[in-house]
């Protein structure tokens, strides 16, 4: 069968003029013959039988059979299997440069998605150059990194064992809790934590920071407690601040699925556990910094041996004072306290009762000299990071994607509702509809989320509200309802707004606009979490 004849059925040709291309396509016709191509992969078009096509479309079957006609090759303008040459007779190499760019594009699209890709989606690099190779991943991975000796990104899990000894118990314990492939975030974080850099981790809503940020600190004090003596004081070795109770709990139910066999103890800051806990006797302290912070004050809390300080949502606990309102006192406060890298260094102050004020104190109680600290956040004004890097000696930053953007996996739209009462129209009729539960709906105060409440409720919708002023239990239940699937819609204001990770959730309803870009990205990226569109 002639393949020229095939390309160019229902179109019509010059064929003196094209005389030397259909040679070429005759010349390799038994190059296609002798690899046993499926019959079918050269049928003719179904254009041939419904006569000429229309005129653009007989330009782009001219267009296609110069294409194929070049020594380059026809590459899948046959509709053949990838890889397959048709009248090349030969399969394209599978590191070839079409292969390459889809296995880069499979590759950042997971990392802006949070979503782990496995080591084999990973570059190879042949030259055995560490540095080439840790830059290839960052490039595939859309990791930026500044500041001098940051570790090569891990390949997979298993490099945890050959690169930093961790034990096979917690990479078991990845394993189990179904963390097949490190993140892009998890990358780059978890091995400057465990060679002791301090850290600024900016990453997307849902790209595994969390564990980014536990998974090292558990490793580091296993192997702190196997050397024990004074490697191991009875007092907390590792804090991890958050802004809210809710997100200190989420973080806990992570870390304790890291803890099996590795004989450390973790306490989750309440009203209950400050009460009646012996705190000697915690390894990891997961708390918010105001029920932490009376406790230091008190005498209760000995936070001097601290090894790994790690502060979630970085730029909630420090934007307040961080502005243009910030007093002068602050900032020589802050000045004061980068002295605290220096050995031996103490610091006694007194500090007014504001959030960011009592992360200062916190900061100030944690005088261990070669403590690790580290900030992680989706977003960080460069205001906010400029002051918190006073306190961070030499500090690696870490940024996956673009800088204070939404998730990519996040598709948003704008519903214009005419007026204020055309609101709750609007999200009727989208529930009417066939929205899809779990749902997230943002308002800008505690009393419209009860209004909202409530005009729900007469509706016969499964909805429920949270806000800052219930008590710890009504809040608790309202996340657990939600996380259950007992809620179909949950009303919120921004405190839940940052961090918190609910499984499944379909869509988020920003009722009230944000106060900040950063607020918007947040609450977006309550939904498109761990790489789920």
């Amino acid at each position: 069968m002639d393949p020229f004849a095939l390309l160019t059925s229902g179109a019509k040709f010059d064929r003196g003029r094209m005389k030397q291309d259909q040679n070429v396509y005759r010349g390799q016709q038994h190059r296609a013959a002798a690899h046993a191509l499926p019959p079918g992969l050269l049928k003719a078009p179904a254009a041939a039988a419904g006569g000429q096509p229309p005129r653009k479309k007989r330009r782009l079957q001219h267009a296609t059979a110069h294409a194929g006609a070049s020594e380059s090759g026809a590459d899948d303008h046959q509709g053949s299997d990838p890889g397959i040459s048709v009248f090349g007779g030969s399969q394209s190499p599978a590191g070839g440069a079409g292969g390459q760019r889809r296995r880069d594009d499979a590759v950042a699209a997971a990392g802006m998605a949070g979503a782990g890709a496995g080591a084999e989606a990973l570059p190879e690099v042949r030259t055995h150059d560490p540095n080439e190779e840790a830059n290839s991943i960052r490039k595939a991975l859309r990791i930026k990194v500044s500041g001098g000796g940051a570790p090569c990104p891990l390949r997979g899990w298993e490099e945890l064992g050959e690169r930093y000894h961790v034990g096979p118990r917690l990479r078991a314990a990845l394993a189990g809790a179904g963390w097949a492939d490190p993140t892009p975030i998890q990358r780059q974080a978890v091995p400057a934590l465990l060679e002791g850099r301090e850290l600024l981790a900016i990453a997307p809503t849902g790209s595994g920071k969390t564990l980014a940020f536990l998974l090292p600190v558990v490793a580091a004090l296993r192997r702190a407690r196997n050397e024990g003596g004074a490697a191991w004081p009875d007092a907390p070795k590792a804090l991890f601040l958050s802004p809210t109770h809710e997100l200190a709990g989420q973080t806990a139910r992570v870390l304790r699925k890291l803890l099996p066999g590795t004989k450390l103890r973790a306490c989750l800051l309440s009203k209950a556990t400050a009460a009646g806990s012996d705190f000697a006797k915690v390894d990891i302290l997961v708390a918010n910094p105001l029920r932490l912070r009376t406790l230091v004050e008190d005498g209760k809390m000995d936070l001097s041996h601290l090894s790994h300080l790690v502060i979630d949502e970085a730029d909630k606990l420090f934007e307040m004072g961080f502005t243009e309102q910030a007093s002068p006192q602050l900032s020589e406060f802050y000045h004061f306290l980068s002295a605290l890298s220096q050995p031996g260094a103490t610091c006694r102050t007194t500090i007014h009762a504001c959030t960011t004020r009592q992360v200062d104190a916190l900061l100030a109680a944690a005088t261990r000299p070669d403590i690790t600290r580290a900030l992680f956040s989706a977003t960080l004004p460069e205001k906010v990071e400029d002051l918190a890097r006073t306190v961070l000696r030499d500090p690696l930053r870490v940024t996956v994607g673009e800088r204070n953007t939404a998730a990519a996996m996040v598709a948003q739209r704008l519903q214009f509702v005419g007026r204020e009462g055309g609101k709750l129209m609007t999200l009727r009729q989208m529930l009417a509809g066939g929205l899809t539960p779990p749902v997230l709906v943002f308002v800008s105060t505690k009393e419209r989320a009860k209004l909202l409440h409530r005009e729900l409720m007469y509706d016969g919708v499964r909805a429920d509200h949270i806000s800052a002023d219930q008590s710890q239990a009504a809040r608790t239940a309202a996340v657990e309802n939600f996380r259950a699937g007992r809620t179909w819609v949950l009303i919120a204001t921004d405190l839940i707004g940052r961090g918190m990770d609910f499984v499944g959730v379909n869509t988020v309803v920003n009722y009230d606009f944000p106060k900040t870009a950063a607020d918007y990205i947040h609450r977006v990226g309550r939904t498109g979490r761990a790489g789920r569109a």
